[in-house]
């Protein structure tokens, strides 16, 4: 029974483990932090995240969205239209551009 208990021991260490590694990743921002670089401070907003601010503020058939730096630009389609747009990636604040 002596060298049984280290090994009971250790699976069930491993198991607890193995749950807190699954529930974690499960749980993730929809925004993500940026590092301490000057000028970089604050959170960029997620593709889902400006995808559904599009859609909120109107736009649709949203394309090619990128990210570059602070910005992401995207072609999309409001008012029967095609626009391209650059979007602040903090703020989601959006430039139409007129094709």
């Amino acid at each position: 029974m002596r060298k049984l208990l280290p090994a009971i021991l250790a699976t069930l260490v491993i198991g607890v483990g193995g749950a807190f590694a699954q529930t974690g990743s499960m749980n993730r921002p929809s925004v993500t932090p940026q590092g301490s670089a000057p000028g970089q401070s604050g959170t960029i907003l997620s593709e889902r995240d400006i995808r559904m601010k599009l859609e909120v503020d109107g736009y649709s058939s949203v394309s090619d969205l990128k990210r570059e730096g602070n910005k992401y630009s995207a072609t999309a389609t409001k008012d029967g239209r095609k626009v391209d747009l650059s979007i602040d990636a903090r703020t989601g604040a959006v430039q139409p551009n007129a094709l």
